[in-house]
């Protein structure tokens, strides 16, 4: 791993704890004014736009944690694959997997592409 590689994985680690607490404010503070957020082919740019999509995920599930299973940087991209563990507001339990395309710049997120799979998201 490079030093790059390390301090893309701090940077990443610290995005998905910060996810955790569902604290919008505080997860746009690890994008770029004018980034590009891709879910699932739904593109978002900018942080009026991205809050859009934490905001609803947040609010549909005030509970979350992640894990990440592994990955790899190159150049100012790194890819990690992860595992989420989601409560609804009623309560209900799901685990989803997927993996995250991270593009840097400034030491923040100018692009991500996440891929996940809803089939077992309500």
């Amino acid at each position: 791993m490079t030093a790059d590689s390390d301090a893309y994985l701090d940077l990443v680690t610290a995005y998905w704890r910060t996810e955790e607490t569902r604290d919008v404010s505080r997860i746009l503070e690890f994008y770029n004014s004018n980034a590009r957020f891709t879910a699932n082919g739904e593109t978002l740019v900018g942080h009026d736009e991205i809050s859009q999509f934490y905001s609803a995920s947040c609010k549909a599930f005030p509970e979350m944690t992640v894990e990440i299973i592994g990955g790899f940087a190159s150049g100012n991209r790194a890819a990690y694959e992860w595992r989420a563990s989601i409560r609804d507001r009623h309560g209900a339990a799901y685990v989803f997997g997927g993996a995250n395309i991270f593009t840097f710049r400034d030491g923040k997120f100018e692009e991500v592409r996440a891929f996940f799979d809803t089939e077992p998201l309500p």
